[in-house]
């Protein structure tokens, strides 16, 4: 009979089932991988809030991130109806919009 105690996390490569150590060589590494959660807003003007960027493009869509977000908030919180749809999705519309027109008079040269 052998000293090896038999294995008792299954991971045995030993013939007989003893334990022959592999739990130490091929321990599942348990890992977190932290997902950060975008807002409608940040997606919808294509930033990131984490990012600190000092360009009048960022920062206007930045603003027009935060105004899409609070839109939807609230558009949520009153709950839909078919009117308040519509408006919903033609005031995200004029958002994009202002966003875009802005920061063509920004940018042109």
């Amino acid at each position: 009979m052998s000293d090896k105690p038999k294995c008792g996390c299954g991971k045995s490569q030993d013939a007989n089932g003893f334990c022959d150590g592999s739990h130490k060589n091929n321990e599942e590494q348990v890992a977190f991988k932290e997902t950060k959660i975008v807002s409608f807003g940040e997606t919808l003007m294509e930033i990131d809030f984490d990012l600190s960027e000092d360009t009048s493009d960022f920062k206007v869509k930045k603003l027009m991130a935060e105004v899409t977000n609070v839109l939807r908030e609230e558009y949520i919180l009153a709950g839909g109806n078919p009117i308040r749809s519509i408006l919903f999705e033609h005031a995200l519309g004029q958002i994009v919009n202002a966003q875009m027109s802005i920061n063509k008079v920004i940018t042109l040269k």
